[in-house]
């Protein structure tokens, strides 16, 4: 039971962080990926990077039952990170 609730505290997750900076001295450039339309139009960005860190954030599942909403989550981050040419491997912090 326990892992199933750290599990489900998965979908709740606002942040994913892997790499990290080379020279944490100086200023390092921010950029957004927007992923959905309305994002923009509201100020969020699902995805930022800060130089090596590749912040994701606020990723929802679809599906009629928990399980096709955690796998559905998956397949997104699996997504962003090849976007971004990182695996799952590169997750070295998860804040829930």
């Amino acid at each position: 039971m326990k892992k199933h609730l750290q599990t489900m505290s998965f979908i709740v997750v606002s942040l994913f962080v892997f790499g990290c900076s080379s020279q944490p001295d100086k200023a390092q450039e921010v950029s957004r990926t927007y992923y959905q339309a309305w994002e923009k139009d509201i100020g969020y960005a699902q995805v930022v990077r800060s130089g090596n860190t590749l912040h994701l954030s606020g990723i929802t599942g679809e599906g009629a039952t928990f399980k096709q909403q955690l796998h559905h989550i998956y397949q997104q981050i699996q997504t962003i990170l090849a976007d971004f040419n990182a695996t799952t491997s590169h997750i070295t912090k998860e804040v829930i």
